[in-house]
């Protein structure tokens, strides 16, 4: 959670934050990163769909290997935070949803941090990360919760779930009911507050 109140937190600082936690060092942007930022944000594009790219980039460099890096610029994002450009402006032309609220997105980040390394920090981090992408908080939240829980307590918290849906119902009604539950169960389990 920033230090300034969420109302004085300005575009460079939220892209800055966000950046900087995943790359896991440095204080603040460097200046070729603060005018790459500057041009986004003159360009008017959310701050949030720039959030979209720099999470891409960072799970793509997961997903080779490369977990941190401290010497990344954001400027080595700048394709993945092209791509969710292209996608936001194609969904902005067909009435995509408005962009979360600022004080909404400050708040779960700050969960995100006071909870760091348990599942209900995981469960805050994965809604942060549904807000910025303007996708739905509450299951996301849910689900990171539950897969952050160690396997004996996931199946204590999930089998009475399981095992009260109601038989004969399509398949498809099923597995809807069965979201829904798991959503309540969870967030009921780890005191999630969310919007």
């Amino acid at each position: 959670m920033s230090l300034f109140p969420a109302e004085e937190i300005g575009y460079l600082d939220h892209v800055a934050e966000f950046f900087l936690a995943h790359k896991g060092a440095a204080l603040m942007l460097a200046p070729p990163d603060v005018d790459l930022v500057r041009r986004y944000e003159g360009q008017g594009i959310p701050f949030e769909v720039l959030c979209q790219g720099i999470e891409r980039a960072f799970e793509l460099r997961r997903h080779h290997g490369r977990e941190r890096t401290p010497q990344l610029s954001l400027g080595a994002c700048k394709r993945s935070i092209d791509a969710a450009v292209r996608r936001w402006q194609k969904g902005a032309l067909r009435g995509a949803a408005p962009a979360p609220d600022p004080t909404v997105i400050d708040r779960l980040l700050g969960e995100a941090r006071a909870a760091a390394g348990t599942p209900r920090g995981e469960a805050y981090r994965a809604a942060y990360r549904a807000a910025c992408a303007g996708e739905e908080m509450v299951g996301a939240a849910a689900f990171a919760y539950l897969g952050a829980l160690p396997r004996a307590e996931q199946r204590r918290l999930c089998r009475p779930v399981v095992d009260a849906l109601p038989a004969g119902v399509p398949p498809w009604q099923k597995r809807a009911s069965l979201r829904e539950a798991l959503v309540r169960a969870a967030c009921e389990h780890g005191r999630l507050t969310l919007p």
